[in-house]
């Protein structure tokens, strides 16, 4: 293949969203991407002091150092404690008092738009937003105990996300934009796909829906094992996966069922994220990835992790150029 030099990151990010077929490199997202997670969409407290705090709902939470982030506190009063009572307990944020557009002037500092695309990442998409005003295990006992209540908060919770997009669409007009909802543990989904389709669902397929008819890239993250849920989240609109974890989703199945009509981003095995995988089984890896989704040119490769050492990340960044051809290498 003669390589066209001219060709941008963001040209042959692109080949790969429209599955032309005519992409020359495997993208790295480092490279490809203007990666920004506005500040001013609070979903979870300032963490560079590393003591937690309270997010724009009014929800605490705790800087866990294991994990690098922020988890709710398990012993501090819950936003909502009744959920048939959650338009009484819960206030949504005020979207309109915030300034949007000295924030997108802040954050875009830098970007050339030209030669990367614009990928925005918001958190707490409407399910996890739900749990996490009310409790893990309470947000499970009710869709059995108060069904409507649940679809109704749930359903609120969605067009409040629908909001921000809106907000973001305009003020910092990104090509791409992910939502967060994890439904995958380490080793299975965290809801049987009957409840998963008449509770979250709706709420998901309305948001991506949203997301696309602004003019965005809609990309849905999942953790953990929930390959059982791609065809539902390609059904609805989402057109890049992330992560699809190794090791724990059976990627070749996945990407034999659905690898024509959906992208992969970073689908790494765990282990890269830790500080003694040795340097030659992290470039295996990446090899392994490249290998079997970079022949439909499905693939975006993303070195995430909350721990992952920097040394580890810059192998998995070296790798990625060299053995997927960019011109980078």
């Amino acid at each position: 293949m003669v390589m066209n030099q001219k060709m941008t990151e963001r040209e042959n990010l692109f080949h790969v969203l429209n599955r032309t077929g005519k992409a020359e490199w495997v993208p790295v997202a480092e490279d490809c991407y203007f990666t920004v997670a506005p500040a001013v969409i609070a979903d979870r407290p300032d963490i560079s002091d590393e003591k937690g705090g309270y997010d724009w709902f009014g929800m605490h939470w705790t800087y866990d150092k294991l994990a690098g982030a922020c988890t709710p506190t398990l012993d501090h009063p819950r936003v909502i404690s009744d959920i048939t009572k959650w338009e009484e307990q819960m206030v949504l944020p005020d979207l309109e008092k915030i300034d949007w557009a000295a924030a997108a002037e802040k954050e875009l500092e830098g970007l050339d738009r030209e030669e990367r695309a614009l990928r925005v990442i918001t958190e707490s998409g409407p399910f996890e937003r739900l749990w996490q005003l009310i409790g893990i295990e309470d947000s499970y006992m009710a869709m059995y105990d108060e069904p409507e209540a649940f679809k109704a908060l749930i359903d609120v919770l969605s067009d409040f996300r629908i909001r921000i997009a809106a907000k973001v669409a305009e003020y910092y007009k990104p090509d791409l934009f992910l939502t967060m909802d994890d439904i995958g543990s380490a080793h299975s989904p965290l809801i049987s796909m009957d409840m998963y389709r008449e509770f979250i669902k709706p709420a998901d397929a309305k948001l991506v829906k949203a997301i696309t008819d602004l003019g965005m890239i809609p990309i849905y993250h999942s953790c953990g094992c929930m390959q059982v849920f791609v065809g539902d989240l390609v059904e609805i609109g989402s057109k890049v996966i992330n992560p699809l974890q190794g090791g724990i989703n059976d990627q070749e199945a996945v990407e034999a069922k659905y690898g024509d009509v959906v992208v992969f981003e970073n689908c790494l095995d765990n282990l890269c994220s830790l500080p003694d995988t040795s340097e030659a089984d992290i470039r295996a890896e990446v090899r392994r990835v490249i290998d079997l989704f970079g022949p439909k040119q499905n693939v975006i490769l993303l070195p995430a992790g909350f721990l992952m050492p920097p040394e580890n990340r810059a192998i998995i960044m070296d790798e990625s150029r060299k053995y997927g051809g960019s011109p980078k290498a």
